[in-house]
């Protein structure tokens, strides 16, 4: 599980474009951006994991967005 959500949010932070579509998505819903987490501080793993939740939904919107767009 912290593999695939590592692997999306990296997907998503490692290109300007997909980045700037993601964050349109996360923000008509009043979210925050996803937020990448340590291997080692679990603290900051849960925080991860919270937020990642928390913008399921928009999160799966914004990776529709990137896939009809093929950015």
């Amino acid at each position: 599980m912290f593999d695939t959500v590592r692997e999306i949010t990296t997907f998503i932070n490692d290109s300007a474009k997909r980045l700037a579509a993601a964050r349109t998505a996360l923000s008509d819903n009043g979210g925050h951006a996803l937020v990448t987490f340590c291997e080692t501080r679990f603290v900051e793993r849960h925080d991860a994991l919270l937020v990642f939740l928390q913008q399921y939904g928009s999160t799966i919107d914004a990776l529709q967005t990137i896939a009809a767009e093929a950015i």
